[in-house]
């Protein structure tokens, strides 16, 4: 009784235990995207799982209740067939994208067998089908119930075949066709392990059987939640060198069990029992040390902390490390998880044509020569499309990427790396990771694209904010220095102003000086003139000191000259004194109008003296400029002063202040004589004409108003621009740039 426990208890883990083991496996890996595949492939699998409890009836013998077996295994025979249906079903919605044929027909034909062989079924109905001959061959209730029940299994699984086989055949090579050869592989192995399984009167058949349906299902499982699958060749490969090294162990341990049996004098003992031993020690030995490995990595991998690092490090700012730092943070986490230090970090940018160059984002890819793909080259299409990552093997295998141009290919093939990851920020392709094998040269498993995958996107944003960080701060020290070398010119100026200062100051009186001494001795020469003539002596004069004489006409010539250079002297003064002015600005927050109206008031006595009028038309909201408020109000006034004083007697000076789009206008407009068009280029010629005559005893006057009020317009990053008719009038307009922030702001 305890040998039958033992044997309950193995069948119970090792057949339907397994199979429902990998069901639930399944379920929790399950994907949003495939939740219908993943749903039916648990179902499946729980099916075959029922269906492997019908073995227990064989371990516990002759002696288990006879009724309870026979309705047992009778019971069990319909999950079998459901199951089949559930691969069916499965694989329509696995290969949904590929298969466009109506599905209604593969449920229907299924479905219909299945209810067929329950209607048949002897052991649940009291019925009976006489039996009959068909070509010499007896035929018998349960001969056809068997027959259909076996079509029932056999058929849907046979159609899911075909599906799986002519997807095969169809797809192109890519990385969807990788999954296609997964679902292939179980769904035949699922086919050889049912039709073992339908053979019910040997009890090895079944258990060999239910062994590759485990292998199915578990293969299923691999399919249907996993997004990223590596080549099947590859794992083929990998399943081979296990078993080689799994073999070699054995031997080994054969040939040391046999030296040691016969160091020992030990006889009798079979060779097989000894194959058989050396075989589960070897696998024991093979688990332990995968085990052992496993829990080894669980405690001292430090991959986690490190991600936890350079999640903290963005919370606290990590994206304002330099673009270096940041690399290598990067490549510091990619070792400690992976383990692997054959790490580049790609700077991605766009190259003409759709392309990409490809440089080095780390000092230490130096060994990276900078590449540029083209933008048809499937790789970069990859990854402009794509967010996982890519092996290398798909690049040297898969048909999508044939099209790649040969240079192109052995260069991205000189790289020996064996997966690419491109890194994105949002949308937008910025870096690209690639990775060669690891240290002990195992492959990239589903845990490391799962990391690479969310390493990637918080990769991408850290990249995104360390390069903006770095702009900024480029921009911020050649600010800083442009604002150096602009405070240095300020302070110039401030001492060249103060230098003008002191001249101006020392020149004015030094240049007054010898006009008083020419004025007292010309008063001198015209007091001897008019003595001179009272007396009627003589017609000439006598010179300085008495000994020359000058004629009136001589005197008056010398009187004229005097007089224009000491209006030409006190002009170049008046000159210095308004450009003394404007070498201080003091800027702020200055609103147009109030300044309009500060002018305006200084020019109302003028206004009134000439009976012109003068209005202010303030048209909406005005916002505040920054600039000096008593500079502006001088420029406008000066407009002012030149519009009354131009005008007629009478007349009117309309003043309109307005916004226009994001510049304040003011315009000055007079109804008076105008200017001739002549003269409108010379308006704003600076101080290339300094004189001009004001009609008065010829003397002459500076003109110096309309540049200046050019000067301080432009000083306020603004301009000035006029128009007039002849006899019409005039327009005088300026335009100032407005701090657009709302006023509450400031």
């Amino acid at each position: 009784m305890s040998f039958l426990l033992i044997q309950f208890l193995l069948v119970l883990v090792i057949f339907p235990g397994a199979l429902l083991g990998i069901a639930f496996a399944t379920w929790r890996r399950r994907s949003f995207r495939r939740l219908q595949v993943n749903l039916w492939w648990v179902t499946t699998l729980s099916l075959w799982g029922v269906w492997a409890t019908r073995l227990l009836t064989l371990y516990l013998g002759r002696d288990f209740d006879v009724v309870v077996r026979y309705y047992w295994r009778v019971g069990s025979n319909y999950p079998l067939s459901f199951a089949s249906l559930g691969v069916l079903i499965t694989t329509l919605f696995y290969l949904g994208r590929s298969q466009r044929r109506p599905k209604i027909i593969y449920y229907t034909l299924s479905a219909v067998l299945i209810l067929v062989a329950f209607l048949l079924d002897p052991a649940l109905w009291p019925y009976d089908i006489p039996a009959f001959a068909f070509v010499d061959v007896e035929v018998t209730h349960f001969g056809i119930w068997a027959v259909v029940w076996s079509l029932s299994v056999l058929v849907p699984l046979l159609l899911a075949w075909l599906i799986a086989e002519q997807s095969l055949r169809t797809v192109p090579q890519s990385l969807y066709r990788n999954q296609v050869a997964y679902w292939f592989t179980a769904v035949t192995i699922a086919f050889v392990g049912t039709v073992l399984a339908l053979l019910q009167s040997s009890f090895l058949p079944q258990q060999i059987g239910t062994i590759l349906l485990g292998v199915a299902g578990l293969i299923g499982m691999l399919a249907v939640t996993q997004g990223q699958l590596a080549n099947l060749r590859i794992i083929i490969g990998q399943i081979g060198w296990q078993i080689g090294r799994i073999s070699l162990l054995t031997a080994v341990l054969l040939a040391g069990l046999v030296a040691l049996f016969a160091l020992l004098g030990i006889q009798g003992v079979e060779l097989a029992t000894l194959f058989a031993a050396s075989v589960i020690f070897a696998i024991v030995l093979f688990i332990g040390a995968f085990l052992l490995s496993s829990l080894a990595n669980y405690w001292w991998d430090d991959s986690d902390a490190n991600l936890d690092y350079v999640r903290q490090q963005f919370q606290i700012g990590g994206s304002l490390l330099p673009l270096a730092e940041l690399t290598q943070l990067f490549r510091q986490v990619i070792h400690g998880r992976l383990q692997t230090e054959d790490c580049w970090l790609l700077n991605v940018q766009e190259a003409p044509g759709g392309g990409v160059l490809l440089t080095s984002l780390h000092d230490g890819g130096e060994d990276f020569e900078p590449v540029v793909l083209q933008g048809e080259n499937p790789f970069v299409q990859y990854l402009y499309m794509q967010t996982s990552p890519l092996m290398q093997q798909d690049i040297d295998d898969l048909y999508t990427f044939n099209e790649m141009v040969a240079d192109e290919r052995r260069a991205i093939a000189a790289w020996q790396k064996q997966i690419h990851i491109p890194i994105r920020s949002n949308t937008r392709l910025v870096a690209l990771l690639s990775l060669g094998p690891k240290y002990t040269n195992e492959a990239y498993d589903r845990h490391d694209f799962a990391f690479l995958e969310d390493f990637a996107a918080q990769m991408g944003n850290l990249l995104v904010q360390s390069r903006q960080i770095h702009a900024l701060r480029r921009i911020s020290a050649d600010v800083f220095e442009r604002n150096l070398s602009l405070a240095q010119e300020r302070r110039r100026l401030k001492e060249l102003v103060a230098l003008y200062e002191q001249f101006s100051a020392l020149l004015s009186p030094e240049l007054r000086r010898p006009f008083t001494q020419l004025e007292v001795e010309l008063r001198q020469l015209e007091s001897q003139i008019e003595q001179a003539s009272s007396a009627t002596l003589s017609t000439k004069v006598g010179g300085l000191g008495g000994s020359d004489s000058v004629s009136s006409s001589s005197l008056g010539t010398m009187r004229g000259q005097v007089d224009e250079s000491q209006a030409m002297v006190d002009n170049l003064i008046a000159i210095a004194s308004h450009l003394e002015k404007q070498s201080q600005f003091e800027f702020g927050l200055v609103y147009v109008d109030g300044a309009i109206r500060a002018a305006m008031y200084q020019l109302r006595p003028m206004a009134e003296a000439r009976r012109v009028r003068v209005e202010l038309d303030v048209r909406g909201k005005i916002l505040p400029v920054w600039g000096d408020e008593s500079r502006l109000q001088e420029a406008v006034q000066q407009l002012i002063h030149n519009a009354i004083k131009f005008n007629r007697i009478n007349g009117q000076v309309q003043i309109i202040c307005q916004m226009v789009r994001t510049e304040i206008q003011v315009q000055v407009v007079d109804y008076g004589v105008g200017i001739p068009s002549e003269r409108m280029q010379d308006l704003w010629q600076g101080l290339t004409k300094l004189f001009g005559t004001d009609g008065k005893a010829g003397r002459r006057r500076t003109r110096i108003g309309l540049p200046l009020v050019k000067f301080i317009v432009q000083s306020h990053g603004g301009r000035v621009a006029s128009r007039s008719t002849y006899g019409s009038g005039s327009t005088f307009t300026i335009h100032l740039p407005t701090v657009l922030e709302e006023i509450e702001e400031l």
